[in-house]
């Protein structure tokens, strides 16, 4: 091979190694986007979960045990937990969601008072 063929092909894997850099820099992004992404969703699973113990708690400090609207209260608070867990494990029932929220199907003020 003349010296002239050598850097030619020096050149080519240099090329080709710095494109294979380039790819595993992209794909090393996209890893910590996605990361990133799960610790976000993890953070709101939990704030959820706070969400209901504090109203679990709320529940407790002002009712008894034995009170109808405590047991009411209890059960809507486990459906509402039981319902999340479901939504967020089902694929389609996500994605159904999030298309929903796009389009602005969903109505996201709930008015409580109704």
């Amino acid at each position: 091979i003349s010296r002239r063929g050598m850097i030619k092909k020096m050149i080519v894997f240099k090329y080709l190694f710095l494109l294979s850099l380039i790819e595993v820099y992209k794909k090393m992004e996209n890893m910590n986007f996605v990361v990133k992404k799960q610790e976000e969703a993890d953070k709101n699973f939990e704030n959820i979960k706070e969400s209901l113990k504090g109203l679990y708690e709320i529940l407790k400090i002002n009712l008894s045990d034995d009170d109808i609207y405590y047991k009411i209260g209890l059960d809507n608070i486990e459906a509402l937990y039981k319902n999340v867990l479901e939504l967020l494990l089902n694929d389609y029932g996500t994605r159904q969601l999030m298309k929903k929220l796009k389009n602005s199907e969903l109505d996201l003020e709930i008015n409580l008072d109704k």
